[in-house]
């Protein structure tokens, strides 16, 4: 398959791509619109088009404040939304500003559709890799259902995608004021969603395997695009010290942050995960759910006979479940206070048993599982509409579409992955190494898989199944024309 010309993406041809995805976006942003207007809670929408959700009062109370009163007073979520949020509440109080953030949202999400299809194209030089990743990130909700949301999700994406873009130019130009907006983009998707910090030492395995250099080049510029985020964390860091004396370099720990998140929460949460278990308690059927449960449970699920250990029989976990449920509805201070010391003591040896009598699922098997369910969940949330069963055509149409394509893109861009590795490319191995730092991080390390927390990983991964599907249809017709 030959190789694309360096300067394949003229003017023109980028314009008529940027008003094709315009286009397209905007009649999913139409269709999703109607969805959330008629399916979601009336307190969620905020003038058409404007979406709450559950965190969006932690994201924006914070905001509020410093647009009106000019402090900062949350450690619990850094301050990224502010140059998107605050001039606008300046200008036009608080629901018009949700509103316009949105539609800021929405046109750096179309705008990062088509910098990805560049950057795409630019590591994975094959026919067509442009255009089948504009059409494909184009029409994928899994991110841009988050340009509704009043949330830093589709932000953060849009950031990330910004850097890396901006990385592959300096890579491809040499321009060191690529580099530095590099930094400056990670910097900012850092100050919106966390995990993007893993991503920086990616970026600089990129720079690495992107251009053959000395080791002081490479340390050079690898500073360079680390310092804006590094002075960024330093100055919040600085000013968090200055408010409570704490070392805080992101966000304070949940269980300071929000009051249901008690020790006994979080030590529950610590056992399910160590047990490879979906902590996501608002979903039903689940372990999580069975312990959080509003009742006492006299039976366990099927899945939880598995865990089981010498010290923690199915009865064992059915009597934590009668604590839990005491120390979280009890009025008895003393009662509370009495289970709630079992909860933990019982959280702590359960766990512990379980490492030394199942150390193999511990340490690996569990993980896998995390990484398969997260990769590849069972299902597709956060799409507005009724229940499935209660769905039109076209609503279904829509949900297995995306559904079944979150699962392509995860199997391929697997695949691809050991594909790569088998072929030693390093430079495009250090692209593929952007989604499996974050999923290494939430899922495979902490168990977090949530499927927004996806989000940052999946436009790359969407980006090596086209290059797999590109390579792929090359190698065949090169093969018969041989």
């Amino acid at each position: 398959m030959k190789n694309l010309k360096p300067d394949f993406t003229s003017r023109p041809y980028l314009l008529k791509w940027l008003l094709i995805i315009l286009s397209v976006k905007l009649v999913m942003f139409a269709y999703f619109t109607v969805q959330f207007n008629r399916h979601a809670r009336e307190s969620q929408i905020h003038h058409v088009i404007a979406v709450a959700m559950g965190d969006t009062r932690n994201y924006y109370e914070p905001a509020e404040i410093f647009a009106h009163q000019g402090y900062y007073p949350s450690m619990c979520r850094m301050p990224g939304l502010l140059p998107v949020f605050v001039p606008f509440s300046w200008m036009f109080g608080q629901e018009p500003a949700f509103v316009c953030v949105v539609i800021i949202q929405f046109f750096l999400s179309v705008l990062s559709v088509l910098l990805l299809a560049i950057v795409a194209a630019r590591i994975f030089p094959y026919k067509y890799v442009f255009e089948v990743t504009a059409v494909m990130y184009t029409l994928s909700s899994f991110v841009s259902i988050w340009d509704h949301t009043l949330m830093s999700d589709s932000l953060a994406v849009s950031t990330l995608i910004f850097s890396v873009y901006s990385l592959t130019g300096f890579l491809k130009e040499g321009k060191m004021k690529y580099l530095l907006l590099a930094g400056l983009w990670l910097a900012w998707s850092v100050f919106l969603r966390q995990i993007a910090i893993v991503i920086l030492p990616v970026l600089c395995a990129f720079i690495f395997f992107g251009r053959k250099e000395t080791w002081k080049w490479w340390l050079r510029n690898s500073i360079l695009i680390a310092l804006p985020a590094m002075i960024a964390i330093g100055i919040w860091t600085y000013r968090n010290y200055r408010m409570e004396h704490v070392f805080v370099p992101f966000i304070k720990p949940v269980a300071q942050c929000y009051m249901t998140y008690t020790p006994q929460f979080l030590a529950v949460n610590e056992l399910l995960i160590a047990w490879g278990e979906d902590i996501q308690y608002w979903l039903p059927n689940t372990p999580a759910n069975w312990y959080n449960a509003n009742l006492p449970q006299t039976h366990v699920l099927e899945s939880a006979t598995k865990k089981t250990t010498r010290i923690c029989p199915v009865d064992s976990m059915i009597a934590l479940q009668h604590d839990y449920y005491t120390f979280r509805t009890s009025y008895d201070d003393l009662v509370k206070k009495q289970t709630g010391a079992e909860v933990l003591r019982k959280c702590d040896v359960y766990k512990k048993a379980y490492i030394s009598e199942k150390a193999a699922d511990y340490y690996f098997f569990n993980r896998m599982v995390m990484f398969k369910r997260f990769v590849f969940p069972d299902r597709l949330d956060n799409m507005p509409g009724p229940a499935f069963s209660e769905m039109n055509i076209m609503q279904k149409m829509v949900k297995l579409g995306y559904y079944l394509l979150l699962l392509l893109v995860g199997f391929f861009a697997v695949l691809y992955t050991f594909w790569l590795l088998f072929k030693l490319r390093w430079k495009q191995l250090a692209f593929a190494a952007i989604p499996f730092s974050v999923i290494g991080l939430l899922a495979i390390y902490f168990g977090f898989i949530e499927q927004r927390y996806l989000v940052p990983a999946y436009p790359f991964f969407l980006v090596m199944s086209v290059a797999l599907f590109c390579e792929a249809i090359g190698a065949f017709r090169n093969s018969r024309t041989s």
